[in-house]
């Protein structure tokens, strides 16, 4: 099952695009080109960068994937990911990815 963040972050290039992909995603569909930013799957990360198509694979479809941010094309996740963690040390004095997206 795939949750999105209330402060969902969302690429330049993913705008015109996201609702449509959120729906395919939400259905089990891949969507070609576009990346998640999520929650990390070990604590030795902040985030992690997945391309959609990694979501047909069975261990994600037994997992609740919490959505930080999605983009269109690696570079943009990267460029991304940069922009989340600025926000999120200016917001918490830290690198405090967990606290800063899951807490309203």
């Amino acid at each position: 099952m795939i949750v999105w963040s209330e402060k969902l972050y969302i690429g330049s290039q993913a705008e015109k695009n996201v609702k449509k992909v959120q729906k395919k995603l939400e259905s089990g569909k891949t969507v070609l080109g576009f990346f998640l930013i999520t929650r990390p799957s070990n604590n030795s990360n902040l985030f992690d960068i997945l391309p959609t198509a990694e979501l047909l694979f069975p261990y994600y479809k037994r997992q609740n994937l919490l959505v930080y941010g999605i983009a269109k094309g690696k570079e943009e996740a990267e460029n991304l990911v940069v922009s989340m963690l600025e926000d999120v040390y200016r917001a918490t004095d830290g690198l405090c990815c967990k606290e800063y997206f899951e807490t309203e």
